[in-house]
């Protein structure tokens, strides 16, 4: 074999060995092999980790029984005590919900209205002086505060995802202390429920868990142990049972926030009037147009300024009918503090229709007993 063919011997050579390992294995493939094993163990772990996830949000969103929804809310469900002026007893009862690690409470405004003095009774018995911190009486909400630290409070859960079905927990104190802690359990019969319970249309949440005197200001809570409604009301009139009402959490929330930063609901506005909806019997009997009735007017409103008067019946608001309470609240909340908007009038006293002209109030949430603050 001549030189020139041992080179092209030894260059056919290189080319085949080249890219192999000893032993003949090439280290491409290798390569291969090797990235592959560790996709495989990337997606193992993403498995894994996935998996993992899972159960943790299994766990975590799996509705509780009911003794661990109790166990969960009790021991942020107080009762309020309300001592008036002058009383040497007590002067009423009710329940409210600790929302704060350092003493926040909320209730409804009814709970506490007109009270001189509030005594906060926790789970434990421990009893504490109460500090009103605001109350609203269009949405019967308030709060109040009691001094101290690390006290359990309970979680919001999202009202707007109640349906119609859903078992539910109420919590409260029935009848008062003597009976705290009370639990209930039933189920939302139905959902954005417009009710008047004294100061205006509410929508609320209805339930046949009982409630009772005195649950007022207590939890409606589901089954994950959040709370999604205030117990606020029920029909107690003979031949009813099973129907409660609770305000939902969602809509409360914002009410609660804002009396806490600021005593009162801040940027909601009023026309500086008490009045209430005269029915189409009524009005017709009366030869009376449809229109919300003025029983009083506040000294100190524009209103009152401009010449609107007790017994004057408004019939609309820039144009807009308010043949009801729910269409004069839903025109009027469209406008700001300061804002000026146009009242149409009629004034029985003249027969004729008036125009004035009004600028709006912001409402702190001032009210009266029986006719709403409007």
């Amino acid at each position: 074999m001549d030189g020139s063919q041992k080179a092209n011997r030894g260059g056919l050579f290189a080319k085949l060995s080249k890219g192999k390992a000893p032993g003949g294995r090439s280290r491409q493939g290798e390569g291969h092999r090797g990235r592959s094993s560790v996709l495989l163990f990337l997606i193992c772990a993403v498995v894994a980790v996935a998996a993992v996830l899972l159960v943790i949000i299994e766990l975590c969103t799996r509705p509780l029984s009911t003794e661990q929804v109790a166990s969960k809310i009790c021991p942020s469900i107080v009762g309020i005590v309300q001592y008036q002026k002058g009383a040497v007893t007590e002067s009423g009862e009710g329940s409210g919900i600790i929302i704060s690690s350092d003493g926040y409470i909320v209730t409804n405004n009814h709970v506490i209205e007109d009270a001189y003095k509030l005594e906060v009774v926790c789970s434990n018995g421990q009893r504490y002086v109460a500090k009103s911190i605001g109350s609203d009486a269009r949405t019967d909400l308030a709060v109040v505060k009691i001094k101290g630290s690390n006290f359990k409070a309970a979680k919001f859960g999202n009202s707007g995802k109640c349906r119609v079905g859903q078992q539910v927990v109420a919590i409260g104190n029935p009848s008062g202390i003597k009976l705290a802690g009370s639990v209930t359990q039933g189920i939302i019969s139905a959902i954005n429920r417009d009710i008047d319970v004294g100061n205006g249309p509410m929508s609320l949440i209805q339930t046949d868990a009982a409630i009772n005197p005195g649950n007022s200001g207590g939890a409606l809570v589901n089954m994950n142990g959040q709370i999604i409604g205030i117990n606020s009301a029920k029909i107690a009139q003979q031949g009813y049972e099973g129907i409660g009402f609770s305000i939902p959490i969602s809509s409360a929330s914002p009410i609660i926030d804002s009396i806490i930063k600021y005593g009162y609901v801040k940027g909601r506005v009023k026309i500086g009037v008490s009045c209430r909806a005269i029915d189409a019997l009524t009005a017709s009997a009366n030869s009376l147009p449809a229109g919300v009735y003025v029983a009083s007017v506040d000294s100190k409103s524009d209103a009152s300024a401009n010449g609107l008067k007790a017994d004057d019946i408004i019939t609309a608001i820039n144009g807009v009918p308010t043949a009801t309470t729910d269409a004069l609240v839903c025109e009027r909340d469209r406008y700001k503090p300061g804002d000026k908007i146009t009242l149409t009038i009629y004034r029985r006293r003249t027969c004729g229709t008036l125009i004035i002209n009004v600028k709006l109030l912001e409402d702190r949430g001032v009210a009266g007993k029986n006719d709403a603050g409007w």
